[in-house]
């Protein structure tokens, strides 16, 4: 083997050293993760977004009583309608 053929290996051997489909880009927060190091925990509190958790449950209720009132009236519109 020539000296190029090995320095040609080589800098093949050092760009090819990352698994095929890693991406490119990864995440500052996800590598001391992958390296088992201690992760690191942020001064402030974490702060989540809405207080009051229910209050999408309680709109869904609503949704819910309204569209089963109109269906009702639907149906006894149809019922009144055909009899």
């Amino acid at each position: 083997m020539s000296v190029l053929e090995i320095e040609t290996a080589t800098r093949s051997a050092v760009k090819d050293r990352r698994r095929p489909g890693r991406p490119g880009q990864v995440s500052p927060e996800l590598i001391p993760l992958l390296r088992r190091e201690a992760p690191v925990v942020p001064e402030q509190p974490i702060q989540f977004g809405e207080p009051d958790q229910l209050r999408s449950a309680r709109g869904v209720a609503l949704a819910v009583a309204i569209s089963a009132v109109l269906w009702a009236g639907i149906v006894c519109t149809g019922y009144w309608a055909l009899s």
